[in-house]
């Protein structure tokens, strides 16, 4: 009886292994680039419309923008914006995006970026584990914020966590 029960432990050591190395960070990347005055008051205005105004759009950018978790503003000013083309010019081989940057380089504007993060996994307890961050897997350079890291114990100790799953899913292998 006590070896079934060891064997029980084994397997579902196993499945948790397994659940926390999921990946929880598959998702894709949504940009919307807007141009507009400086009032800043616009900005939220915006930033909600990215979120939730779909009504403009066509089915396929419905799906694409319904369901944004998360939203983030880059402000691109004008020294950014020549900066940017310059170093893209040096580099990039293809012509037309060479062209596109060389029109971006000859009157370079002020604008705001929201890009947002759509996931592929989106239950309610990959929420919970992308909370938490419970995986294996590095964190997007995109998500990682220094408030996001300091977030909880669990994800400060994450690594703690894996070991004592997969010791205990070794105990349990040599018991049976």
């Amino acid at each position: 009886m006590i070896k079934y029960f060891y064997r029980f432990m084994e397997l579902l050591m196993f499945k948790i292994h397994n659940w926390w190395h999921r990946d929880i960070y598959n998702y894709y990347v949504v940009y919307s680039e807007m141009c507009f005055d400086k009032d800043v008051s616009k900005h939220q205005e915006e930033m909600d419309n990215f979120r939730v105004n779909v009504l403009k759009k066509t089915p396929q950018e419905m799906k694409r923008y319904k369901n944004v978790q998360l939203t983030m503003m880059y402000h691109h000013t004008i020294e950014k914006d020549i900066e940017r083309s310059k170093q893209v010019l040096e580099k990039e081989t293809s012509e037309t995006i060479k062209e596109w940057f060389e029109k971006n380089l000859e009157n370079p504007t002020e604008h705001w970026e929201y890009t947002g993060v759509n996931y592929f996994h989106n239950t309610l307890t990959d929420r919970i584990r992308r909370y938490f961050q419970w995986t294996c897997m590095p964190v997007p350079t995109q998500l990682r914020k220094k408030s996001r890291q300091d977030k909880n114990f669990i994800s400060r100790h994450w690594i703690d966590v894996c070991d004592l799953i997969e010791r205990s899913q070794a105990f349990f292998a040599d018991m049976t």
